[in-house]
This record gives C-alpha cells, structure tokens and sequence, in this order.
C-alpha cells in the first residue's frame, strides 16, 4: 500500500467532500481517505498494482471535480527586456459578483443553486445565503460569463439579477406580495372555519370544494411550482412536503365529495385551506424578517447627499449627487452634506465625522485635508476636489463589505445546510412508515392513517431549521453595522 495526495479543484461546500470521499472509495484497494475542502486535496492509501493514479484522477473529474489546474504558456512580449515573460490574463483572471437571487422557499433551494452552479466550468466559489438570498461567486470571465451564470439560475427554477438591481425596492415588494396573499388565505379561511360547526351536506361539500379548488391552485401554486424544480433538479425541499401534504387532503377530499364517482367519507378541504394560510403565514413573517434584516443598511444609504454644488467656470449649479465625477470641484456650505469623497482645495470647516468615527466632536480640516462623503460641516464653506464617486466612496465600501459579510458562510450554517439535504427525504419516508404502520400494522382505518401520514409530512417542514442560523447572521451584522 502507499500514500498519495493529491489537488481536487471545485469543491465549494462539505456535499462535495463526501462526492469526492465516495468517488475514492468506490475503489477496492482503497484505504484512509481524507479530503480536505480547506487544502482542496484528497490523501488515501492505495495498492498501485491494482489501481492507477490515473483512474482515481478520471473518477474525480467523473465526480465533477478536477485534479489538474490547465497551464498556459506565457508568451515573451516584444516591448520587455529580453527573456522576459508574463502571465495571460487567463491564467489570472478572477472575478468576484454578488447576484440576487429569489424564489428560494428553504436551506435546500440555496444547496441546489450551489450545487448547479458550482458545477459550471470556470467557477471557482459559489455561495448561496438563503436568508440575504445574495450568491457570492467566483469565476473566470474568461471562461465563464455572468450571463450564463444568471441563465443557469433561471434554468434550475429560481430568478437572479446582478446586484446594480434596485433589490432594496425589490424586498420591500416581496413583503408586500407575501401579506397580500397572506390576507387572500386567511379570508379564504375563514368559511371554512365556520363550516367545521355545519352538519355535512351535499351544500356545504360543494362550497368547500369550490373554495378550496381556488387557494389551492392560487395562494397554494407556489409550493406546486416550487416541488417540480426541486424534483427536476433531483433534490428535495420544503415544496416538497407542503405539495405533498395539501394534496393528499384536497385529493381525498374531492373523491369523497362524489361519492358516485369514487367513495364515502368526511372531506379534508378545511386542512388543506388552513395548512397554506398557516405557510403562507411563515412566507411573510420570513419575508418581514429579511427585511428588518436589512433596513440597517437602508438607513446607511439614506446618509448620503442627494444633491451636490458643482462649481463650472466659477458659476454654482446644483446637480444629483450621482452625477458627480471624479475631478469634479464641489461647493460645500455649512450645516450641508458632504456628497463626495475628496480632498478640500479651499476654506477652513469643523466636519462631524461621528458617521466613520464615532466621535462627536467635530474636526478642523483645511486645504489638502481630505472629507469623507456623507460626513457633516458644520461650520465654513469649503471647495472639495472629487477624488471618489459611487462604489469607491468610503460609505458604498462599508455596505459592501457589510454585505459581503452576510453572505459568508460559517461552520454552523454549513452544518445546518447538510442536515436540511437530507431532512426532507427522511420526513417523507417516515410519513409513509406511518401511514402504513397505522393502515396495516394497527388495522387502522384508511383515513384515520392518511390523516398520520399528512401530520407528518406538515409538521415536519425544515424551515425553522433552514432560516435560522442565517437569519441570526444577518440580524447580527445589522446591529453591528447600528452600533
């Protein structure tokens, strides 16, 4: 037996140390495996006489991984000295995004999009917080673009946009759309909670399936849509379970309300109805939850200047704020905005900085000193050179590096993660054992075990799992970024 190491490229969580571990194992000869996704290498023993290096490097790259990282030779450039040589873009070229994504529903939507997405060529890192819905990605441009990246997104089932999209306006929406349909459910509801106290009639079976027939392809398609691209891409969510739960209830319930047709028996419309007003219910208090997640990082928007004093030929106009470049001279009065980053020209001013700092008393700043946007003057006019606009300013480097950290993923999540991907498989399995347990074993009726079963897949929904940890992250980092 001898010990090996070698490199395995591509792995971005603990699902592909395991597909790496078992592609190795497969192997009968092999011995002490170890696969570290920190070193991105995979140690073993193995017996050479009865497996190559070679075919253990092929059942890797069949795993979807690579052992080799492709080299380009450096061409020599005329206008360098002789015998000198530099790298091609393409050998270092990275880039690093931050995509917006949305139509996740739990943990195992953000697993699946990592799972697609880090299985395209060119892409290095991929991270998917399911609470800030943001993927942090790291890719070659030169192999991959951002376009095939969102293309991807779509295919598995789930809509991305870059992050220059307006997504703050777009989450106030999406609280918006989760309460209105929220409040649909619940009013969809309420009849049925009054017929609970009816005595059964052909009447109030009628008017039951009616309703039902409504919020269940409406309010409740959501988690439909969201089951068959979790199915399709060969996982299983918390669509799953829902999907699986409203339709036993509604399908049963429509066989017994024509018995002509089908069969006798008491109708289940009202569990159905009431089990998507009761998620729907939890879509918006996460969907409210992500949003004061993220309304510390509104506030800090709302610090920057809207308008800004540009001096042209010695004549003051007042401009966006956005529209200043760098280079552009300023005009700043006292008790105004600073709206750019740069360095003062002209004048004396006490700036109140407590914004950066902390510190309330404001600073004595002078010609060559230089502001920061969104700081205070608070006494002195002065003329600022525009040295940083937009993303560069100091105030757009803080939300980014805030945003950056939400989207990090610790151990714990990591941890999570993994027991979300196989939560839902295994509630499913024991919503069958049940039914059968109660059907077969226990001679139970057949309604009073369908009954079992659905209790099982509905209450065992792995969201609370799913949000949690991530939810804490983010509310975190809001009252970091508060403090």
């Amino acid at each position: 037996m001898e010990q090996a190491e070698i490199k395995v490229y591509g792995m971005t969580c603990e699902h592909c140390v395991r597909r790496v571990t078992k592609a190795l194992e497969q192997f009968p000869t092999m011995d002490k495996v170890e696969v570290s996704l920190s070193d991105e290498s995979a140690k073993f023993s193995y017996d050479p006489a009865q497996v190559s290096m070679s075919d253990i490097k092929e059942a890797i790259t069949e795993a979807g991984y690579a052992t080799e990282v492709e080299e380009t030779v450096a061409e020599p450039l005329t206008d360098h000295a002789p015998g000198a040589f530099v790298l091609p873009e393409s050998v270092t070229g990275e880039e690093k995004k931050q995509l917006k994504v949305s139509g996740m529903t739990c943990a195992n939507c953000a697993l699946t999009i990592e799972k697609g997405i880090g299985k395209m060529a060119g892409v290095k890192v991929a991270n998917v917080n399911f609470a800030s819905e943001k993927l942090n990605i790291e890719f070659d441009p030169d192999v991959v673009k951002e376009e095939d990246i969102i293309a991807k997104i779509k295919d598995l089932g789930y809509g991305a946009q870059s992050e220059e999209g307006d997504e703050r306006d777009s989450e106030d929406r999406t609280v918006i759309k989760q309460r209105s349909w929220l409040i649909f459910s619940a009013l969809m509801a309420i009849p049925f909670i009054t017929m609970m106290w009816l005595p059964m009639s052909r009447t109030v079976m009628y008017v039951g399936f009616v309703l039902a027939t409504i919020v269940q392809f409406s309010a409740g398609w959501i988690f439909y849509r969201g089951a068959y691209h979790a199915l399709k891409n060969r996982s299983a969510n918390m669509d799953v379970l829902v999907a699986m739960g409203i339709t036993a209830a509604y399908g049963y319930s429509v066989m017994t309300t024509f018995p002509e047709i089908f069969f006798h028996g008491p109708t289940f419309y009202d569990t159905s109805v009431l089990l998507i007003a009761f998620v729907r219910f939890g879509k918006y208090l996460e969907a409210h939850a992500k949003g004061r997640a993220g309304q510390a990082l509104k506030r800090l928007l709302e610090l920057q200047a809207d308008k800004a004093r540009l001096l042209v030929d010695g004549e003051e106009k007042e401009v966006a704020a956005s529209g200043v470049k760098a280079g552009d001279v300023v005009l700043v009065k006292p008790g105004e905005k600073i709206p750019v980053d740069g360095e003062i020209l002209k004048g004396q001013a006490s700036i109140d900085e407590s914004m950066i700092t902390g510190e309330s008393i404001p600073v004595e700043k002078g010609p060559g000193d230089p502001v920061v946007g969104a700081t205070i003057n608070r006494s002195g006019s002065i003329k600022i050179k525009t040295t940083k606009t937009g993303k560069e300013t100091v105030l757009s480097g803080i939300i980014k590096m805030v945003e950056e950290a939400q989207g990090v993923k610790p151990p714990i999540q990591r941890l999570a993660d993994t027991i979300s991907n196989y939560f839902v498989p295994t509630v499913v399995a024991i919503a069958v054992i049940t039914f059968l347990i109660w059907f077969l074993a226990l001679k139970s009726s057949f309604v009073f075990a369908l009954t079992a079963g659905i209790a099982v897949l509905v209450i065992a929904c792995p969201c609370a799992l799913g949000l949690a940890t991530p939810t804490a992250i983010m509310v975190g980092s809001g009252v970091g970024l508060n403090r």
